[in-house]
């Protein structure tokens, strides 16, 4: 099997803010299936959006979107569509522990 793979990213900070977008390409190639099933390839592309605001020394917060698009046939044997497209939102409130290394 061979993979592939490629990202490009870019990110812009100004005061506390800080946009970030990125952009993921990946595919497989499988010549020879297991247990005497065809060859597959899957392919696919991902985007994700992030947003961060310091709200603190220690307290960003944070918002990301994430899309998925991928396709893959053999995923019609189990009953599934071949090129699903699947999305997560996520909102998280972190802190960051500081050591006095």
């Amino acid at each position: 099997m061979t993979y592939h793979s490629a990202f490009a990213l870019t990110s812009f900070e100004r005061g506390p803010d800080r946009l970030t977008a990125r952009y993921d390409g990946f595919g497989t190639h499988r010549s020879q299936g297991f247990y005497g099933s065809p060859p597959a390839d899957q392919s696919g592309h991902a985007w994700t959006l992030a947003w961060t605001h310091e709200l603190g020394d220690d307290w960003p917060l944070a918002a990301e979107w994430l899309r998925v698009t991928s396709n893959f046939p053999p995923r019609l044997e189990s009953g599934g569509p071949p090129g699903p497209v699947e999305s997560q939102y996520q909102i998280a409130i972190r802190y960051r522990f500081r050591f006095g290394f």
